[in-house]
C-alpha cells in the first residue's frame, strides 16, 4: 500500500491564513487525534496536544503506530514571541531552526548529531511558493534526505534511493526543489524535483489537490514541525494538509523518472480520496482510501 511520507508542515500555514506575528487563532484547536487501521476494530492514540493560550506548546505522538520507532515522539517548540524559531524532538536530539525575513520564514537548518542540512524558502505574494536544497546527498543516512522529507511524498525518496543506486557516479549530488500553486488559501498542486548536477532532470513528482469547503483541522497546529522521528510518521499526508485552509478530498499522483540508462521516462500515477464526518466547519473523522478501497481512518477531539 503506498503512503506519504509526512510532517506537520503546518508552520507554512502562516503566510496565508494566519493573523499577526504567524498566531492563528481558531475557534477550535486540536486535543487528540485517534487513529484506526481498515482492518481493525482498534483505536490507538496517535497524537496528543498541549496547549497554553493559542501557543502549541507540545506534541506527543504514539512511538508504536510510527515506522522504526518504538518510544513517543516529544516535539517543543520554542519561541521568540509569538514566532516558533526552534523544534526539538527531545529523544533523539535532532532539531529544526527558523530563519526569517520580517514575517516570511526564509531559511531551515536541521540538526542531527554533527550533521547539518539546509532548505531555503522563496514567496510570492506573501505565500511559499518554492523550497530548495542544493546538492543535496541522498542516501538514507543523511540528514537532508530527512529535511527533504517534510515536503515530498515518501514515494519520491524512495525513487531518488533507487536513481542513486543505479546511477551513483553522476548523482552524487544533486539540487532538488518543491514548488507549490496556490489557489485562494489551497495549495492545488505539489512538485518535487530532482536535478542531475548538469541541471537536467532526473525526477518529476507532481501531486494535484481538489479541497472541500470545511475547516482543515492541522491549520491550527502550525507550529509543530520537524524532527526525524515527526517526518517518518505514516498518515495520510499532512505534508500537504498543513498548508491550506481547507481539507483535502482527493490527490492524483504522477511521477515521472528519467535515467540515462533507459530509452525513455518511466511514468507512475495513482490516486488517493478522503472522505470526512463533521461537527460543524470541524471534521471528527477521515478516511483515506487509495484505488477504492479503505486504508486507515482518524478520528479528531478538541478542546
Amino acid at each position: 500500500m503506498k503512503k506519504l511520507l509526512l510532517a506537520l508542515v503546518a508552520l507554512a500555514f502562516l503566510f496565508s491564513a494566519c493573523n499577526k506575528e504567524g498566531v492563528y487563532t481558531p475557534k477550535k484547536k486540536l486535543s487528540t487525534v485517534y487513529y484506526q487501521k481498515a482492518d481493525s476494530e482498534q483505536k490507538d492514540l496517535y497524537e496528543d496536544y498541549l496547549w497554553d493560550g493559542n501557543k502549541l506548546m507540545r506534541r506527543i505522538s504514539n512511538g508504536s503506530l510510527i515506522s522504526q520507532y518504538f518510544h513517543d515522539v516529544e516535539l517543543v517548540p520554542t519561541y521568540d514571541g509569538k514566532r516558533i524559531v526552534r523544534v526539538d524532538e527531545k529523544i533523539s536530539g535532532e532539531y529544526v531552526d527558523y530563519f526569517y525575513e520580517g514575517k516570511l520564514l526564509t531559511k531551515l537548518v536541521y540538526h542531527a548529531g554533527n550533521m547539518t542540512a539546509e532548505a531555503t524558502v522563496e514567496h510570492k505574494d506573501g505565500k511559499p511558493t518554492r523550497v530548495f536544497f542544493p546538492k543535496a546527498k541522498t542516501t538514507s543516512e543523511d540528514v537532508t534526505a530527512k529535511l527533504m522529507s517534510v515536503f515530498v511524498p515518501q514515494e519520491q525518496i524512495q525513487d531518488m534511493h533507487k536513481v542513486l543506486k543505479q546511477n551513483s557516479k553522476s548523482l552524487s549530488a544533486v539540487d532538488a526543489e518543491v514548488l507549490w500553486t496556490w489557489d485562494g488559501d489551497n495549495v492545488v498542486e505539489v512538485t518535487s524535483n530532482l536535478y542531475n548536477e548538469d541541471g537536467t532532470p532526473v525526477t518529476n513528482y507532481v501531486s494535484r489537490l481538489t479541497y472541500d469547503n470545511n475547516f482543515n483541522p492541522y491549520a491550527i497546529s502550525w507550529a509543530d514541525f520537524g524532527s526525524e522521528s515527526q517526518i517518518a510518521q505514516q498518515s495520510y499526508g499532512c505534508t500537504y494538509f498543513t498548508l491550506s485552509k481547507n481539507n483535502i478530498v482527493r490527490i492524483e499522483h504522477t511521477n515521472t523518472i528519467t535515467m540515462s540508462i533507459l530509452p525513455e521516462p518511466i511514468v507512475s500515477q495513482f490516486a488517493e480520496d478522503i472522505t470526512y464526518e463533521y461537527d460543524g466547519k470541524y471534521p471528527v473523522k477521515a478516511t483515506r482510501t487509495e484505488d477504492g478501497e479503505a486504508t486507515e481512518t482518524f478520528y479528531y477531539e478538541y478542546k
